[in-house]
């Protein structure tokens, strides 16, 4: 990598990692011990995105990257989402946001990117009553990290 291709990627993680931190949406609802390793998990993500951008379209633009944060901000929410919204939604809607993590988690990180099944879909639906926010917020992003 040339000194000036490492510059641009960080130019990119750096356009990312703004996006995230900025974005309120992505921590509401969650206490400090589910939202800091979300917000970490975020941080580590935008270095690979940004890597994988820059080595997949060597003539990327801002708009790209905007548009990239935003995927990654919508994947860090839906993870947001399922602990902090299960108690008040159905197991259909549960259902719908496992498959939206797993879309935006593939479109982002390509076609062999973690994804949940059906069956640990429906393990954990059957399971999050017993455990608190940090725990299901650990547990996701585990999982969606190779």
């Amino acid at each position: 990598m040339t000194p000036f291709q490492a510059e641009g990627r960080s130019r990119w993680v750096e356009k990312i990692r703004d996006r995230i931190g900025s974005d309120a949406t992505i921590r509401e609802g969650l206490q400090d011990d589910a939202a800091l390793p979300l917000m970490d998990w975020g941080w580590d993500r935008a270095a690979r995105l940004g890597a994988r951008l820059s080595a997949e379209q060597p003539d990327l633009n801002d708009e790209q990257v905007v548009e990239a944060a935003h995927e990654l901000s919508r994947l860090m929410a839906r993870v947001a989402w399922l602990a902090v919204y299960r108690h008040q939604q159905d197991a259909a809607w549960m259902q719908k946001t496992f498959h939206t993590i797993n879309e935006t988690n593939r479109q982002l990180f390509g076609p062999d990117a973690p994804a949940f099944s059906d069956q640990e879909i429906a393990d954990w639906i059957a399971s999050h009553e017993n455990r608190s926010n940090e725990e299901l917020v650990r547990a996701l992003l585990a999982h969606l990290t190779p």
